[in-house]
């Protein structure tokens, strides 16, 4: 962090939003894990530029200059240990474990998987990059636009990703966690996650891809109908609009708790409008939130599993 400057050339920036720990079986392992464009890397190693720009630092899913995934780990071996700069004639930025230049590896442009180019697909990807934008914008401490809502707080931007992704991997019956019921066009690949413990991801930790399937899922709950139809295979197959309501329908008790106890904290933590939309929903925990929060540790502590609340 204090390598790359970064807390002096965005006075604003929200650090505590920044991923600091490897969380991810190929992340960068490093005190705070980089997500870089190899594109990006291959210029700066042609110029003599400064090697990693700054951004690499942020939870990013995009290059948006150069329209690629971002990485956040060697794509040709499992890594084990951080990536490091190598000083010779010129300097390298390689993998610890194979020696592989970082910059040489192949940069991907975002596209809908198995090439299925369609009108909806194109909307999706073009949706999730513009989102990001926002993301981007609130991370540096700028107001924001939330789908289906629109300009908020910087904190109520990250603050609703944040509380979403923890309700979106929270363990639930039938789904295993609500993010498997999330297909999106715009992804390469659609992970299955299975918690077998109280263990939410957070979206900073999480690798770009997982960033991507994540966001996708945020924007489609968030968003207006129509906007939702092209997000998801769900709603395109004619199932029921995956939207804030249908999400509370679902989530588990555990991550209401969780909701709940960040409302009585900090009750500007969301958007007005969407939180008033939380707290009218049927099973919205109105009493004795202490107590709730209390007896869902307890049961946490009895099973062995982390204490997720507090």
């Amino acid at each position: 962090m204090q390598a790359l400057d970064l807390a002096h050339v965005w006075p604003g920036l929200m650090s505590d939003w920044l991923p600091q720990t490897a969380g991810h079986q190929k992340r960068a392992l490093s005190h705070i894990d980089l997500a870089w464009c190899a594109m990006c890397l291959a210029e700066a190693h042609a110029t003599g530029g400064a090697y990693l720009d700054r951004e690499t630092a942020f939870p990013l899913i995009f290059c948006h200059r150069h329209h690629t995934w971002r990485h956040d780990s060697c794509q040709r071996c499992q890594p084990r240990k951080p990536p490091r700069f190598l000083y010779g004639a010129r300097l390298e930025f390689v993998c610890a474990d194979c020696g592989a230049p970082l910059r040489l590896q192949q940069s991907i442009t975002p596209r809908p998987p198995y090439n299925e180019v369609t009108p909806q697909s194109e909307f999706a990807l073009n949706t999730l990059f513009a989102f990001e934008r926002e993301v981007r914008r609130a991370i540096l401490g700028h107001y924001a636009v939330l789908p289906g809502v629109g300009v908020v707080r910087p904190r109520q931007l990250l603050a609703v990703i944040t509380d979403l992704v923890w309700l979106l991997t929270t363990p639930v019956r039938n789904y295993g966690s609500m993010i498997n019921a999330f297909v999106s066009r715009t992804l390469p690949f659609t992970p299955n996650q299975a918690p077998w413990k109280w263990d939410p991801l957070v979206y900073s930790e999480c690798s770009p891809l997982w960033r991507a399937w994540l966001l996708s899922a945020v924007v489609t709950i968030l968003a207006p109908e129509q906007v939702s139809h092209m997000m998801s295979w769900h709603v395109l197959r004619g199932r029921t609009h995956q939207n804030l309501e249908w999400l509370l329908d679902r989530a588990s008790r555990g991550g209401l708790i969780y909701l709940a106890f960040n409302f009585a904290r900090d009750g500007d933590r969301w958007p007005r409008e969407l939180r008033e939309r939380v707290q009218a929903h049927p099973e919205w925990i109105r009493d004795n939130i202490e107590g709730e929060k209390a007896a869902f540790n307890a049961m946490c502590a009895e099973q062995s599993r982390p204490i997720p609340i507090g």
